[in-house]
């Protein structure tokens, strides 16, 4: 029975940890993004992705979650947000 209950908090920290690196990779890439437009802020494409980021943001934080991840997909900022 301990054995069982010690694997069963493995397996969660294991998700956990898991979780906690999507988090992770996603922030380096926004903070990527950012020094992009840092360098060059005149630069259209980076200011549409930036654009297409932050609707996205309002979208998941309003209830659109389905349309929000069509729009990452789409876009190609997937890997920026969480959907």
């Amino acid at each position: 029975m301990h054995n069982l209950v010690a694997y069963s908090y493995c397996i969660q920290l294991n998700e956990y940890h898991q979780e906690e690196e999507g988090v992770m990779q996603r922030c380096r890439s926004r903070l990527n993004h950012l020094a992009e437009g840092e360098q060059h802020p005149t630069d259209m494409s980076w200011q549409a992705t930036r654009l297409d980021r932050l609707v996205t943001d309002y979208m998941l934080r309003s209830g659109y979650s389905e349309a929000a991840a069509k729009l990452a997909m789409t876009t190609g900022i997937d890997v920026c947000v969480c959907c």
